[in-house]
């Protein structure tokens, strides 16, 4: 997960739509798994991006 994870941090600049077919393409995942690792990792995501951003003001 760790590995699909830090894929993620790498394409975080695309569009969404991209990043879930290259997710998919990649990985070999189903359209379910790639929706749930996705929502995860957005969640996650914009956790960290938030307290970043908060942190640097």
């Amino acid at each position: 997960m760790d590995e699909i994870f830090e894929y993620l941090e790498e394409i975080s600049y695309m569009n969404p739509k991209v990043i879930k077919i290259r997710l998919k393409n990649m990985f070999r995942l189903s359209d379910k798994q790639v929706e749930k690792i996705y929502s995860k990792w957005k969640k996650e995501f914009m956790k960290c991006k938030y307290k970043e951003i908060t942190k640097s003001d």
